[in-house]
């Protein structure tokens, strides 16, 4: 029995692994809307997306230590690009339970709604998003993502060669004829497929 329930543990990890992998490296904007109690794998869906919108009474915590287990899922690598390594140690070593407020002051969420408005404030923002250039969303945030390990020269150069690829899409020519019509751009977005 004990082999059966670890075997189910092990099997719920991969899962979340590979969910929180997908979610990472989706080229689309991902907007965690969080309510409740946030931790361990929880909290790492809620770190892989690209923003995050709290209830006022999110609460968040990082356990796992202070239970006696490693921190998995990823927390490792996106905790201290969320807080920097002094705060993210913090979080880990002591276990405490943090305010969607604190939260906030840390950097760990991007907004603090009231709860009774969290979703609307989220469908607020993706439709917000929405009415950006989504070809140069898509580019934005694969250069984002892969500029995290680079140096700065690097980057750089890696920006420029997204400029380049980006000068050459439907967004961009729309963006040029919309600034000289002096209208706000109109981008297509494709449907569901």
């Amino acid at each position: 029995y004990a082999g059966k329930a670890i075997g189910g543990v092990i099997d719920l990890r991969e899962g979340i692994h590979l969910l929180a992998w997908n979610l990472w490296r989706l080229d689309k904007i991902t907007i965690a809307a969080i309510n409740g109690m946030t931790a361990c794998g929880g909290l790492t869906l809620a770190l892989v997306c690209d923003l995050r919108i709290a209830s006022d009474q999110a609460i968040f915590t990082e356990a796992s230590l202070v239970n006696g287990f490693l921190p998995d899922e990823g927390e490792l690598y996106l905790l201290p690009r969320a807080l920097g390594r002094e705060k993210a140690m913090e979080m880990i070593l002591l276990g405490e339970r943090l305010s969607a407020a604190k939260a906030l002051e840390m950097g760990l969420v991007g907004r603090v709604v009231a709860n009774a408005e969290l979703e609307k404030a989220t469908r607020e923002l993706a439709l917000r998003i929405c009415q950006g250039p989504p070809i140069i969303q898509r580019l934005m945030k694969l250069s984002l993502l892969k500029q995290l390990n680079m140096d700065f020269w690097s980057a750089m150069e890696d920006t420029q060669l997204a400029q380049g690829v980006g000068s050459n899409t439907d967004d961009f020519r729309e963006a040029g004829k919309a600034f000289r019509e002096k209208r706000r751009p109109v981008f297509k977005r494709a449907g569901p497929k």
